[in-house]
């Protein structure tokens, strides 16, 4: 492995937030439409219902858009919030499994979930959510985690029978 590692920056595709939240964003729309071409009894509790369920999507927005994940040569850092950012660190060297996996709906967008299993203890498992699938993480993180171990003489020892 080269010694000047770049970083890599992950962070969910849009259409991620489309499949998360797409059943509360038609019911808005819906609502929103039947208010406007109905004169309905209470037409303002239903304006006001669909003005918190609009706020709430877009609180769900911002925090879907604040993600982010970093991988570098030795760490890789997760980042999540908005009001309160936090973000959490996981050695490379800690981590013991990967997997993928995908929706129906991930596949018609070309989306996957990279779900990393690690030894650590404040975060064993982290779910990164919406990456393209045409990026191949699991292989460029695989790499940079035998590097780390290398690099730190560590080796893995199970008594799994």
């Amino acid at each position: 492995m080269a010694k000047e590692i770049k970083t890599i920056v992950l962070r969910p595709r849009w259409t991620q937030f489309l499949i998360n939240d797409m059943l509360i964003i038609l019911v808005c729309v819906a609502l929103m439409i039947t208010t406007l071409l109905f004169s309905l009894p209470h037409r303002e509790v239903f304006l006001l219902g669909t003005g918190c369920i609009m706020l709430f999507i877009f609180w769900q927005w911002l925090e879907f858009r604040n993600i982010e994940c970093t991988i570098s040569d030795e760490q890789l850092c997760y980042r999540h919030g908005v009001l309160t950012i936090s973000t959490d660190y996981m050695e490379l060297y800690r981590i013991i499994d990967y997997q993928e996996n995908q929706s129906f709906m991930q596949q018609c967008f070309g989306l996957k979930n990279v779900t990393i299993v690690s030894g650590d203890y404040s975060s064993p498992t982290l779910t990164l959510v919406g990456i393209d699938n045409r990026m191949n993480v699991l292989a460029e993180l695989r790499r940079r985690v035998e590097y780390s171990k290398r690099k730190r003489g560590v080796y893995e020892i199970t008594n799994r029978i």
